[in-house]
């Protein structure tokens, strides 16, 4: 029996504090280095996306809110912030 699943692969799994990191710091070496492996190339976790967007409600801080759900709106936009397992 076939799968509909298509299956995806990922050499890089961000975790929290990379990705938050890269919204604290959006053009730093996080950054860089997403840029030099390419977008396709990483993926973070639903559980990830919303531990940042809890993160961001709880700061206060209008500016990360808005990175964080201006990455999350754009899945694809810049370097991969928000490729969910597809």
């Amino acid at each position: 029996m076939r799968s509909n699943f298509r299956q995806v692969q990922y050499r890089y799994l961000l975790d929290t504090n990379i990705l938050s990191d890269l919204v604290k710091h959006p053009m730093g070496t996080i950054f860089t280095k997403i840029k030099s492996v390419g977008e396709d190339e990483i993926c973070t976790s639903i559980i990830v996306a919303c531990e940042l967007r809890f993160g961001a409600e709880k700061s206060g801080s209008s500016r990360i809110k808005e990175r964080v759900e201006s990455k999350h709106s754009g899945q694809r936009q810049k370097p991969g912030f928000w490729q969910i397992a597809r």
